[in-house]
């Protein structure tokens, strides 16, 4: 979690008073142990399935849901994904579940973070025991590109914490932009079934290619660099990591959210995570612009961690065992 001095903390005055403006029209406060924010809430009533905090509940609920629903479509033909989206309130970064403690510190407000990862139905992901031994040493070694404000993983954009503002999505024929409001954070997808760059480059947020599979949006995801942490748990990819998301309607205000992770160099299997994203729907969200989140004198921050002996995290490789 970033320390803040001085300025800083005006700036997270300045955001809470923010967010307690916005959130004061949304409807269904949101309280300890699972209460609904304003984009639960307002699309709750007539929601297909209404428990989203639960992804393995969700899950179950939503396979019979994405197939019968028959979403909106644009006037180009595929299902309309435009608008503003979040994930369920009350989480962390973790993609396992954390206890109370870390919930609280995570800006969950004490409720339990789930694991959102819906296969293996034991919720972990499923690291070799080298790479899960490696994954703890990394929390105690190197510095989370988060509290860094270093650049994350591309797939970190579904369940990073913006229930006040949410994702953006635009879209047009031959692409899919996805913005949020954290560390400028933006995907460009194309969707014209152009190929993937060469594999000798490689990128924080890799190489993205989309298409439409009936009413669901699936994007491939390849030549990602090996630096960046999924969470705040040391949670690492390797270059050779691939993800196929998939992005489908469940009901007209609920995504259901897929990504599958392959790595036979550092996972014993393929694994599964699952998230529902809702629509904001309060009037006035979906011209709402998003102002980035402001954490001022991050230059101070960064040495400061380096003077605690904290360093950057070297990758994946450096890392495997030769």
């Amino acid at each position: 979690m970033t320390r803040v001095r001085g300025g800083g903390l005006a700036a997270i005055g300045g955001a809470v008073a923010i967010a307690l403006a916005l959130t004061a029209w949304q409807s269904g406060a949101q309280t300890r142990g699972g209460a609904q924010t304003g984009a639960e809430s307002a699309a709750g009533a007539g929601r297909a399935c209404p428990n989203t905090r639960d992804s393995a509940d969700f899950h179950a609920c939503a396979i019979g849901k994405m197939e019968t629903f028959a979403p909106a479509l644009t006037p180009w033909g595929v299902p309309d994904l435009r608008g503003m989206w979040a994930a369920p309130a009350a989480r962390g970064q973790d993609i396992e579940e954390i206890d109370e403690k870390k919930a609280f510190l995570y800006g969950g407000f004490g409720s339990i973070n789930k694991s959102i990862v819906v296969d293996p139905p034991d919720g972990k992901i499923p690291y070799q025991p080298w790479a899960m031994a490696q994954r703890w040493k990394n929390v105690e070694a190197f510095l989370s590109q988060g509290a860094a404000c270093m650049p994350v993983p591309v797939q970190r954009w579904v369940y990073s914490p913006v229930q006040v503002t949410g994702h953006r999505v635009f879209q047009r024929p031959d692409q899919i932009v996805f913005s949020m409001e954290r560390q400028h954070t933006y995907r460009i997808v194309p969707l014209d079934g152009r190929p993937h760059i060469p594999p000798v480059i490689r990128l924080w947020r890799g190489d993205t290619r989309g298409r439409w599979e009936g009413h669901s949006l699936v994007m491939v995801t390849t030549n990602r660099n090996d630096f960046g942490w999924w969470d705040h748990q040391g949670t690492m990819s390797s270059e050779e990591t691939t993800m196929e998301e998939r992005l489908t309607f469940v009901d007209e205000n609920t995504i259901h959210y897929q990504a599958r992770f392959e790595d036979p160099k550092l996972f014993t299997r393929p694994w599964t995570m699952v998230m529902a994203l809702s629509r904001l729907s309060p009037v006035g969200i979906d011209f709402t612009d998003l102002e980035d989140t402001s954490v001022e004198n991050c230059e101070l921050e960064l040495p400061h961690m380096l003077e605690l002996g904290q360093r950057p995290f070297p990758g994946t490789k450096a890392l495997a065992p030769k």
